[in-house]
């Protein structure tokens, strides 16, 4: 009997402590209130009157439990729930949608107001539960879930945040993101109208003034009473438009609350918040064009899921201007009103499928803007966008879908090498190669994702490339995020020339010392020169076109640098075999002295001109780009610098080879020179291939026994099948030739050709 009493408690225990952990947390609440009015709206719809009616009930019951617990730490609050709880009637279907929705945004305005109550009463828990009943401002690729009130209630839990810097960070959290949502609601009505989808619109319409009542208060701070008095009568306007479907009175007031919102910040913005805002802008901006010329093609819809992203993006950027645009006006109102101008363009262009390269001018006038009138730049911002196109590739392999997985590659190498590329190979030129070689054949220790893609890797093994590349990237990010410095401007503008020039400059100044040792007529070097300066001229004439007035994309780039690889290799072959001619074939000697001539007539210096021009041609429009990436963030000064030293080093290389060009014996120099360009015709070769394997033209096969970096790709070579194949072709070629030539002149009679030379 003694152990009854006791065994009875445990007993009772027990039972209770089910009973006590199936108390719902406000949070829950929330969510089912929410749930069960949706279940009502989706009943009504479906004209199921008694359905709807019970799902109305069973919602109220819970608001009204919601509306208990809220009541000790929020009362008015509570009282609005029950209130509109109440009013709530199964209306025609948009009328019970607004009226739905503002309801549903009374709730998260109570959850805010519990939580900042909490924190002042010092209830931490307490805060923490109210906290969770909220929406957060949509997550992109660019930005994520905030975790800002979440991390502020925790420093003021560990002490190292007071209870009011806490209620600061988590009121500025939460307002920011009902703003946001404000506006993402009156952007969500503009398809919403065209459509005349009466209950969504009334739904986007009823949240848009109930997301605005949250932030009123803040609005009127600012603004005044007056002012927040008529924006809310303006989206009372809009909520009852959508409810009649009036789409021309919702248009009209939907623009009217978009223009009245604009510049307006809930929560005030410091510095550091302006330009992680202006970076997120830039950022929409460049993955809103990206987006669109991925999902149109021919003025046709291709891929209906990037021209939705596209629309998103356009739609965030247009929210972060809005909120920005006092700031920026205050800076520079002309080119505020040039950004407004160009984001009212482009909405347009994404509408009604609009050509893309339009699309992509008005964005990169937009992005250009920001940087060079407002100061706002992202040197991560094209990496960001090439690890949301990873993300892609890994799902589409995830999904057995290859051919998908493959094109959002080349996408992804696209916008690396067009962007980022440039900076890193500036800086660290060993990160850069690794990097690229990652997309392409990989490095000797793992395979790239063209190779894993080609041959249908599973995805452990993509796994293992991806997290490879992450690392990379944020190596990469680390180093373009800091300021140039002057010495590693100079450094870079100096490798860049010496990388991009010295091919060209050893092609030039051994086809020229050719020329003066055997005495050809000067008007044959000067051709060459002058098609050389050409292609100067060219070069910068096209990189300011692309700029400005052309859009070139980076698969078309490789293409044209891949067809003008091969040409000038052909020409140069042309040229080695014919000098290897008459260095060994035919007496050299008696060549000079009877036929220089005739060889260096009219035909003969068009030929050399236009592999001059070609040569130069094909290394100045990169070397224009990357110079143009190592300014965007070093002293002018520097690069200039650098660039100075770069053109003392390789006119020094080419000096040394014309003079000594004269003072060689003519047949070692006809060797040397042979060689020298039988290399160059090489790496133009591997180099051309490269090209168009880059513009996705060729495959790629991995070929491991060929080692990376500085050297291998200057010579032109590439652990891929396809380049090295392509060279050995080449060697297989000139030989041949040679054999022959040599084979022909051995029978011909003695007197046809010229005593040889002592």
């Amino acid at each position: 009997m003694k152990r009854f009493p006791l065994c009875l408690l445990l007993l009772m225990l027990l039972i209770a402590a089910p009973l006590s952990a199936q108390v719902p947390s406000p949070a829950q609440q929330a969510e089912a209130a929410r749930s069960g009015l949706f279940a009502a709206q989706l009943a009504l719809q479906g004209a199921d009157q008694a359905a709807a009616q019970a799902e109305l009930e069973q919602a109220r019951i819970t608001l009204a439990a919601l509306a208990d617990q809220l009541a000790p730490l929020a009362p008015a609050a509570a009282d609005a729930i029950r209130r509109d709880s109440a009013a709530l009637r199964l209306a025609p279907a948009p009328a019970f949608a607004a009226a739905r929705a503002q309801l549903w945004a009374s709730v998260l305005g109570g959850g805010m107001q519990a939580t900042l109550a909490a924190i002042g009463q010092g209830d931490r828990a307490a805060a923490q539960a109210w906290l969770q009943v909220r929406v957060f401002r949509k997550a992109n690729r660019i930005t994520r879930v905030s975790a800002d009130a979440t991390t502020a209630l925790t420093a003021w839990g560990e002490g190292r945040l007071t209870a009011e810097q806490a209620a600061v960070t988590v009121r500025a959290d939460l307002l920011d993101g009902y703003l946001a949502q404000t506006r993402d609601s009156l952007a969500a009505l503009t398809k919403l109208a065209e459509r005349q989808s009466s209950a969504s619109a009334a739904e986007q319409a009823g949240l848009a003034a109930g997301y605005f009542a949250i932030v009123r208060a803040s609005y009127a701070e600012q603004r005044g009473e007056a002012a927040a008095a008529s924006l809310s009568a303006t989206l009372s306007e809009l909520v009852s438009a959508a409810v009649a479907s009036d789409w021309p009175t919702l248009s009209a007031q939907q623009a009217e609350a978009q223009a009245t919102l604009r510049g307006f910040s809930a929560a005030p913005l410091s510095a550091e918040e302006i330009e992680r805002k202006g970076t997120q802008l830039l950022q929409f901006l460049n993955l809103l064009q990206i987006e669109y010329a991925k999902g149109v093609r021919n003025g046709v819809i291709s891929a209906p899921l990037e021209v939705q992203e596209a629309q998103t993006f356009y739609a965030q950027a247009n929210g972060l201007l809005d909120e920005l645009a006092e700031r920026f006006e205050a800076r520079d109102a002309a080119a505020a009103q040039q950004l407004a101008d160009n984001m009212a363009q482009i909405g347009p262009l994404l509408a009604r499928t609009g050509e893309p390269a339009e699309v992509t001018r008005l964005a990169k006038r937009s992005m250009a803007l920001l940087n060079e009138r407002f100061a706002i730049s992202d040197q991560g911002g094209d990496l960001v966008a090439v690890q949301a196109l990873l993300a892609q590739l890994r799902s589409a392999v995830a999904q057995g879908d290859y051919a998908a997985a493959e094109t959002t590659r080349l996408q992804a190498y696209a916008i690396f090498e067009v962007g980022p590329e440039p900076k890193l190979f500036s800086r660290d030129f060993t990160l850069g190669d690794a990097l690229q070689a990652m997309f392409w054949q990989g490095l000797p220790s793992q395979p790239g994702l063209a190779d894993l893609i080609k041959r249908q890797a599973p995805i452990s093994e993509l796994d293992s490339a991806l997290a490879l590349m992450a690392g990379q990237i944020v190596q990469a990010e680390q180093l373009l995020g800091a300021t140039g410095s002057p010495l590693g401007a100079i450094t870079g503008a100096v490798a860049i020339l010496v990388r991009e020039g010295l091919e060209a400059v050893l092609v030039l100044a051994a086809i020229v010392g050719y020329l003066r040792a055997t005495k050809a007529p000067p008007k044959a070097s000067r051709q060459v020169l002058a098609g050389a300066g050409l292609a100067i001229v060219a070069s910068f004439a096209v990189w300011a076109l692309a700029r400005s007035v052309i859009s070139i994309s980076a698969a078309n780039r490789e293409l044209v640098e891949g067809i003008i690889a091969l040409i000038a290799a052909a020409i140069l072959v042309s040229v080695t075999n014919w000098m290897l001619h008459k260095a060994y074939v035919v007496d050299w000697i008696s060549f000079v002295k009877q036929q220089v001539d005739q060889a260096m007539g009219s035909g003969s210096i068009f030929g050399l001109a236009a592999l001059g021009f070609l040569i130069v041609f094909r290394e100045g429009f990169e070397t224009a780009l990357f110079f143009e990436a190592l300014l965007a963030d070093s002293p002018a000064w520097a690069v200039g610098v650098g660039a100075l030293i770069g053109f003392a080093c390789i006119g020094a290389i080419a000096a040394l080879i014309l003079r000594y060009s004269v003072r060689l014996p003519l047949k070692p120099f006809f060797s040397a020179t042979s060689a020298l360009l039988l290399i160059m015709a090489l790496s133009f070769v591997g180099n051309g291939v490269r090209n168009l394997q880059e513009a996705g033209l060729v495959g790629v096969s991995r070929l491991e026994s060929v080692p990376i970096g500085l050297l291998p790709s200057l010579l032109g070579l590439f652990p891929t099948y396809e380049t090295v194949l392509a060279q050995v072709a080449l060697m297989l070629v000139l030989g041949a030739t040679f054999l022959i030539a040599r084979a022909r002149a051995t029978k011909q009679p003695p007197t046809r050709r010229a005593a040889p030379s002592a």
